[in-house]
């Protein structure tokens, strides 16, 4: 355990028993100061965060993927992935390596090609949140998908809190989000929180609305350096509403980085659209 670590714990303890022997009063000022605290170790931690996100210009990978639903639907098949930066993800699944489907997601648009059924799908890039229902665009998963942060807003405030031993930021003070992982109290707001790894990397990253029952955990593992950076070569997506879950492993494999891909996709004439 790191010095800041026990120094930023023995903040914690302190403030719980100076605040148990004074007036009601002196503990909302203590927690303040506590808040304070919280809120200037985040503003040192940020910045070495983003300093070791992975930077590329294209990025290529064979991926193995296992998807399940908690319907009992499930499926591991193998991914294509090509991304251009902030620009396209095109992706190509294939099953017994035949392609079945492919995909392409920009800044503002998702289209979708199903080989197997002869059908296609456009849409606008919000068709993912209202599927996965959770705030997520093409620049929150172009950060899944190499080991960035999703959804960290530095120009918003993080704290470090540390509820029952377990330590990360948040978006939330301490004094607001120990009571609604309680229960005790009903959020219907968006909730943030990052496992900061020893490498400055998000090991696991849970984006919650607590009132509404819909949530996405991320965690990525064995970190390897790719370009002399570090890259997640295991990543576990989990997506639960209230009326379904969506587990997604994906496994690396022959990655390679700033090399220029083809990025193909068409609509044969004899497929025909989705209905709405």
């Amino acid at each position: 355990m790191s010095s800041n670590t026990l120094f930023y714990m023995f903040i914690i303890l302190s403030a719980v028993i100076l605040g148990s022997c004074k007036s009601k009063k002196a503990l909302i000022k203590e927690l303040e100061a506590l808040d304070i605290q919280a809120k200037t170790k985040a503003s040192e931690i940020i910045p070495k965060i983003k300093a070791a996100d992975f930077d590329f210009e294209w990025i290529s990978a064979k991926i193995k993927t296992k998807y399940k639903t908690s319907g009992g639907d499930g499926q591991s098949f193998t991914t294509y992935l090509k991304i251009r930066k902030d620009s396209i993800i095109w992706a190509t699944i294939t099953y017994l390596n035949i392609p079945v489907m492919t995909s392409i997601i920009t800044p503002d648009s998702v289209k979708v090609l199903n080989k197997k059924d002869k059908k296609y799908f456009l849409g606008s890039i919000d068709y993912v949140t209202d599927v996965f229902k959770v705030p997520i665009d093409y620049y929150q998963i172009q950060n899944l998908l190499v080991g960035n942060p999703i959804s960290l807003d530095t120009t918003e405030d993080h704290y470090l809190v540390d509820i029952d031993d377990d330590i990360y930021l948040s978006s939330l003070k301490q004094s607001e989000l120990a009571p609604i992982l309680k229960g005790e109290k009903i959020h219907f707001g968006w909730v943030y929180r990052y496992w900061i790894n020893e490498l400055f990397k998000t090991g696991k990253t849970i984006l919650d609305n607590p009132g509404r029952g819909n949530s996405l955990e991320i965690t990525q593992t064995d970190y390897n350096k790719k370009n002399g950076m570090l890259f997640p070569n295991k990543t576990r997506a989990s997506f639960v509403s209230q009326k379904d879950s969506i587990d997604i492993r994906i496994n690396y494999n022959k990655v390679k980085v700033d090399v220029p891909q083809t990025l193909k996709f068409s609509i044969p004439s004899r497929y025909t659209p989705y209905e709405e």
